[in-house]
């Protein structure tokens, strides 16, 4: 086997796919329960607030925080989870939970 920097001349590791479905079924599941920290947004106040995620709908994430319950919105977002170290934009979750897994599904 010859190995090669050029880019062109390489084969994907077969990790690459392994860890996109990965990444597929992370969106497909549940999320309650899960910690989560925005590490991006819109809205510059919700910046670095962290939770558990204590309920969900179609454009909320309902946190448990330190400070109390907060409503983030899934849209303005993009939060980091630490325990499954995935970070995904709100924008690719913005579904009810409930349709979430045949909507990400079809999206394949």
């Amino acid at each position: 086997m010859r190995i090669t920097n050029n880019p062109k001349e390489r084969k994907p590791s077969p990790k690459r796919g392994r860890r996109q479905g990965c990444h597929e079924r992370f969106l497909a599941g549940e999320f309650i329960g899960e910690q989560v920290r925005v590490v991006n947004s819109s809205c510059k106040g919700l910046l670095g607030i962290e939770g558990r995620i204590s309920d969900e709908t179609l454009n909320t994430f309902v946190l448990e925080t330190r400070e109390g319950v907060k409503r983030l919105p899934k849209k303005a977002c993009v939060f980091f989870f630490p325990d499954a170290g995935e970070t995904v934009d709100g924008m690719k979750i913005l579904h009810r939970p409930e349709d979430r897994t045949k909507k990400i599904a079809k999206q394949k």
